[in-house]
């Protein structure tokens, strides 16, 4: 939301993922949760800006095999949720739970 897009298969999605990324100079991910389900807050930089900002919520649908389906919650409204999550906009510098920025992120060949 609020664009309706449909990426079905590694490869589509694969090839999403390797478009959307060239955007950005890094990408944090904390974890938390929407609807009981896990979810994860992400946050993005580009270039050489020093800030990690609000980006998206992504909730993630699994299965036994890994994730089935993936809702992105994404600008305008996604970085607006993030104080219902109780997220601030700009992500600390010193924030202990986040993982090291993914710059290329590898997808598992099936």
């Amino acid at each position: 939301p609020p664009v309706a897009q449909w990426y079905s298969g590694r490869d589509a999605i694969r090839a999403f993922f390797d478009w959307a990324w060239k955007f950005y100079s890094g990408c944090r991910l904390i974890p938390t949760s929407a609807n009981g389900q896990p979810a994860f807050a992400a946050y993005t930089r580009t270039g050489a800006e020093p800030q990690w900002k609000a980006h998206s919520i992504h909730l993630p649908e699994l299965d036994q095999d890994g994730i089935v389906r993936l809702t992105l919650f994404v600008k305008p409204s996604g970085p607006e949720l993030f104080s219902a999550f109780g997220l601030p906009l700009i992500l600390p510098d010193d924030a202990v739970s986040v993982p090291a920025p993914v710059h290329q992120p590898q997808y598992p060949s099936k």
